[in-house]
């Protein structure tokens, strides 16, 4: 029995549907989750976090910042009173930053509970290497990337009449919206017959979201179309040519809406922004833009849109080299992972 911490869909948030994507794969393996739920009431959740000292349990905590900060030493604790087991799987990308903008003192105690942990796993290769240069020698830091339910057969391709870009993900400021639609605009004065569509909601009270429908309603051939549901994802995202990321969002590591473009066998353009480098490989799956600059997204959308023989390689290239992704894949060498901590054995 593992005991799982973190925020579980639904509701629908990123790390929810991750979460609930990994907990769903291990119960098909044959192994028993308790669900200690951030999403669910808060008096249970404290409660069953409370109860956790009573016996000892093999704990999964997956946890962004603020949940990381208050329950690593509260866990850190728990083990060394009954032996209880832990592994972190953080989410986003700042983590390393978060620890080291800490006072040098409470740094040190960190780096201490942490090397208590299990084991530690990291979306980005690169924040692996940063995590284990913090915690020196010996840490116990591995990459494990970002993982969805893989289709067993690529979707066939059904275009639009004009060659049509999608984005899928939260609509804000930060992931590149503003530089997707200037970059339209560019393309358009160059009488590219294109169209733009968007899938995502916004955040709570955004002053963004005025700003994005009026610019929308000011052009032709964009649409907003709302929230995307998983059972529909795959084959509405199969009907577009290219899937636009131009994200500059701080706290960006994995993002899991680069999976539903290769899994769609969409070719990507992202920016060239934290670790997106690691996941986008030029020329293969995808091409790299530069951030904020709507101008070198226009001339990447640009190189797609005039080359046909280019766009089918990367988009079969985009579902072929996506395997690694598959949940069924990445749970298959977790659970190989733990046989070896032994946390199965009697």
């Amino acid at each position: 029995m593992i005991t799982f911490i973190g925020a579980v869909s639904p509701p629908v948030t990123g790390p929810g549907v991750k979460h609930s994507i990994f907990i769903e794969a291990l119960e098909n393996k044959g192994v028993g989750v308790k669900i200690i739920n951030l999403l669910g009431s808060k008096i249970t959740f404290l409660k069953d976090l409370i109860h956790l000292p009573k016996k000892k349990n093999n704990i999964i905590l997956g946890a962004s910042s603020k949940l990381r900060l208050l329950l690593i030493p509260y866990l850190y604790f728990i083990s060394k009173l009954n032996g209880s087991r832990i592994i972190l799987l953080p989410v986003g990308g700042k983590m390393v930053d978060e620890f080291k903008d800490l006072p040098s003192f409470l740094l040190s105690l960190y780096i201490r509970f942490l090397k208590q942990l299990d084991h530690i796993y990291i979306e980005s290769k690169q924040l692996r290497d940063s995590l284990q240069d913090m915690l020196g020698e010996n840490s116990m830091v591995d990459y494990l990337p970002n993982f969805k339910v893989r289709p067993k057969e690529k979707v066939e391709h059904n275009s639009t009449k004009n060659f049509s870009l999608v984005y899928l993900g939260r609509i804000k400021k930060t992931k590149g919206v503003d530089d997707i639609i200037d970059a339209f605009d560019i393309l358009k004065d160059e009488n590219l017959d294109l169209e733009l569509h968007f899938y995502g909601t916004f955040l709570k009270d955004d002053d963004f979201k005025k700003k994005f429908i009026r610019k929308i309603e000011e052009r032709e051939n964009i649409t907003h179309h709302g929230y995307l549901g998983d059972e529909e994802l795959i084959e509405t995202l199969s009907g577009y040519d290219v899937f636009v990321f131009p994200t500059y969002h701080e706290g960006e590591c994995f993002p899991g809406v680069l999976l539903d473009a290769f899994f769609s066998g969409l070719p990507v353009i992202a920016s060239d922004w934290r670790f997106n480098a690691e996941i986008v490989q030029e020329g293969k799956n995808g091409l790299l833009c530069k951030p904020r600059d709507p101008y070198d997204l226009a001339d990447k959308i640009k190189t797609l849109y005039d080359d046909e023989e280019l766009l089918k390689e990367i988009s079969q290239n985009a579902y072929d080299m996506s395997k690694k992704y598959d949940v069924e894949k990445v749970i298959e060498g977790f659970l190989e992972d733990l046989e070896e901590f032994g946390w199965f054995s009697a």
